[in-house]
């Protein structure tokens, strides 16, 4: 839900961007359909941001992996080296 959320925001900001970058007149006057320009860079900005937070759960999960097996290992106690 929080990745959707958080992909869904980035896309409507970089499409706000994008309108706003648009506004200037003498693009307007070069660009005929400024819809698939901003199509096409919100979809940009979607693959960015769905890999970007892959590898952040990827990070997450891994974390919690090792404090897992630690936990599973160790019984939650600090070893001081090597025995």
């Amino acid at each position: 839900m929080w990745r959707a959320l958080s992909r869904l925001s980035c896309v409507f900001v970089i499409a706000l961007l994008t309108l706003c970058l648009q506004n200037d007149k003498e693009l307007d006057e070069d660009l005929h359909y400024w819809g698939v320009v901003v199509f096409f860079v919100c979809f940009v900005a979607w693959v960015i941001a769905d890999l970007f937070l892959e590898v952040y759960d990827m990070t997450i999960d891994t974390i919690f992996i090792c404090w897992a097996e630690d936990s599973e290992h160790n019984n939650g106690q600090v070893c001081e080296g090597a025995e």
